[in-house]
């Protein structure tokens, strides 16, 4: 493989995306930066607009809502904030008395679920930001979340645990010990199956068939941390960004690594597809924003 399948990049002066995310339209992407700034971009690298001042601290996730009319963007700050996509102008901002760092939208956009300040997880209403609902209560601090097929959802601890929770009974379900270390990320795919990729903190990468608890794979993919984890579209494939300076794409199908990054000169920070699964991209802290044509390397075509 060689630099040929870049087709765009972006370096910042003294700054640098920490969390991205593609739109559902695939015609923006979001970013969030170390200083706080967050932007919508197109991926010809045409600025939409740009937030300088959101956040008073580095941002660390930006998530578009399932329709992409809203952008959430939180930050070590306490302050979550939801934005219009269309203008930048902010719709809510909510300052809580601990940092959220995992916001996840319920498919219908109605609800959010994050990494709640009492060692569980919390499901709130995108309007008024109300707690509706509590999951399974972690020895330690909740630090990642999910949320699958038929209303499934899973989250991820400093204990090393991921708990599983039918939302529509209310009802634990069963949970994941098979880690040494905490969870960092969660990934839900898109699957006729409940498919859940998990990260943790030495590297370790998991996938589990949620519907019968089958561990399906169980690899160091990275030396050090999963600084990130996205699936495309159809979870037939998904990628993880490391603390190693690499990043990596598996074959959901065939359980199996089919293309491999290793040219970056700093960590990965995060990673996003676009919404047809043909284009990944890449935020490093030395190598700003890159945008990689990897479809035609899917092992079965795309």
């Amino acid at each position: 493989m060689s630099f040929d399948l870049q087709v765009k990049n972006i370096r910042y002066d003294g700054i640098f995306p920490v969390h991205i995310d593609w739109s559902p339209c695939g015609k923006y992407l979001a970013l969030g930066f170390d200083n706080g700034v967050v932007q919508l971009i197109t991926p010809e690298g045409e600025s939409v607009w740009r937030l300088v001042e959101p956040h008073d601290d580095k941002v660390r996730r930006v998530t578009f809502s399932p329709d992409g009319s809203k952008l959430i963007s939180t930050s070590v700050d306490k302050y979550f904030c939801i934005w219009d996509t269309s203008d930048g102008e902010e719709i809510e901002e909510f300052e809580l008395n601990e940092p959220i760092l995992y916001p996840v939208w319920s498919p219908d956009g109605t609800k959010i679920l994050v990494d709640g300040p009492d060692c569980r997880p919390q499901i709130r209403d995108a309007e008024s930001f109300e707690v509706e609902y509590e999951g399974v209560e972690h020895y330690e601090h909740n630090t990642a979340v999910a949320w699958g097929p038929n209303d499934i959802i899973a989250s991820g601890s400093f204990d090393n645990f991921v708990h599983l929770i039918d939302l529509k009974e209310k009802e634990y379900l069963y949970s994941l010990t098979c880690f040494k270390e905490e969870i960092v990320h969660l990934c839900p795919l898109k699957r006729d199956q409940f498919f859940l990729v998990t990260g943790v903190a030495d590297g370790q990468l998991t996938l589990h068939d949620i519907d019968t608890g089958m561990e399906l794979m169980n690899k160091k993919a990275h030396e050090g941390r999963i600084n990130d984890i996205k699936s495309t579209l159809d979870g037939r494939a998904f990628a993880t960004a490391g603390a190693d300076n690499t990043v990596r794409i598996y074959s959901s199908d065939l359980l199996t690594e089919f293309l491999s990054f290793p040219y970056f000169q700093n960590e990965v920070c995060s990673i996003a597809f676009s919404p047809d699964g043909k284009f990944l991209a890449t935020a490093s802290i030395f190598e700003g924003l890159s945008i990689w044509e990897v479809g035609a390397w899917y092992p079965d075509g795309f």
